[in-house]
């Protein structure tokens, strides 16, 4: 998929997909930000598979990651957070602008706690597009929790 959104005005008209120069581009697209939560191997896998293909990633994890998840993160061009707080200070830094999806990647038991932490976090890490859960069966009470 093409990492770049597009953020123009809306009376500027969308320029062609095949413009080759950055400058030019920077002018109406922005790099798509994401938002992977939890370092295990779904989250690792989903991180750096959207990172190697060009899209701005950050990975939250609870600690210190795994040394195999730092060097997975660093060959992908992920960053590796370990609070909101310093996610938003990042993307602040970066320029990035809003972070077009959340993926939800951790353990099963975990998700309904990280939901709550990322809806607590504030309306500046509400994703423009989608909050996606990545993990097997059904948690009751998301469906409260993002509505």
């Amino acid at each position: 998929g093409d990492p770049w959104v597009w953020v123009g005005h809306p009376t500027r008209p969308r320029p062609p997909r095949d413009v080759d120069s950055p400058r030019l581009r920077a002018g109406y697209f922005a790099m798509a930000s994401y938002l992977v939560v939890g370092t295990g191997a779904v989250g690792t896998f989903l991180a750096s598979t959207l990172g190697k293909n060009g899209a701005r990633v950050f990975l939250k994890a609870r600690s210190s990651p795994k040394r195999e998840v730092a060097k997975l993160a660093a060959r992908s061009n992920v960053r590796i957070v370990q609070c909101y707080d310093q996610l938003q200070e990042r993307l602040a830094a970066e320029g990035a602008g809003p972070l077009q999806a959340v993926f939800l990647a951790t353990k099963t038991y975990s998700l309904p706690e990280a939901a709550e932490q990322l809806v607590q976090a504030g309306p500046a890490l509400e994703p423009t597009h989608a909050t996606i859960g990545c993990y097997n069966g059904h948690v009751i009470g998301l469906d409260e929790i993002f509505g």
